[in-house]
């Protein structure tokens, strides 16, 4: 069986063989970003849920954006339909992403072929080989620090007063520039137009990535 996947072709040697009872199944779950209905599949273990708020972090999106694919979007997009999406050989345009809980099985998983009588059998290292390491996604949840702590260390001069303000405190980052204090505001930093949880999620990176103070 020949299953070409962007341009590129994957030979597979047809043959029957019964899979152990205990192998892990893979799961391919199909998003949709709006507004431009860009197909998005994220290939994971099939007991893990797709954590929206790291995808839509990966994709530089809010994620009220995101949505999870029809029946008739699966097919138009992804060509194929729901339960029988593969890890490979999807239409092109679709944006492939790996979940990093693919390293924390053991062995090869058992993903869906296409129909109902084919199962894909891959392992994670070969998934990352035939999409590249910067497809898997980051599931560790980055925590923020209290403000109390960014307070201090303001305080103790270990790091100069760096501030971020919501596009709604306009006026505050003017005084506090007025102060000579350095301070980023969301509507400069960022396009305009942005969404509220989009400008949840970008005042989120500059906390974390920033060092910056949020008000």
């Amino acid at each position: 069986v020949a299953v070409e996947a962007s341009g590129i072709q994957a030979q597979f040697e047809p043959c029957r063989v019964v899979l152990p009872e205990d192998m892990e199944k893979g799961n391919v779950v199909c998003f949709v970003v709006k507004p431009s209905r860009s197909p998005v599949a994220v290939v994971t273990p099939g007991h893990v849920k797709v954590p929206v708020a790291v995808l839509a972090r990966a994709l530089s999106v809010g994620k009220n954006r995101i949505t999870m694919a029809s029946v008739s979007e699966c097919v138009q997009l992804f060509g194929f339909a729901p339960g029988s999406v593969p890890p490979i050989g999807l239409r092109a345009g679709v944006d492939v992403r790996l979940s990093s809980r693919l390293f924390r099985t053991t062995g090869s998983l058992s993903f869906a072929g296409g129909d109902v009588n084919t199962q894909l059998v891959l392992t994670a290292d070969e998934l990352v080989a035939h999409y590249g390491s910067a497809t898997v996604l980051s599931e560790e949840e980055k925590v923020l620090p209290p403000v109390s702590t960014m307070v201090r260390v303001i305080s103790s001069g270990k790091c100069p007063p760096l501030f971020a303000c919501d596009s709604m405190l306009g006026r505050l980052a003017q005084k506090l520039r007025s102060l000579d204090l350095d301070v980023t505001l969301v509507g400069e930093a960022w396009p305009t137009g942005s969404r509220r949880k989009e400008e949840e999620e970008q005042l989120r990176s500059l906390v974390l990535e920033g060092n910056r103070a949020v008000l």
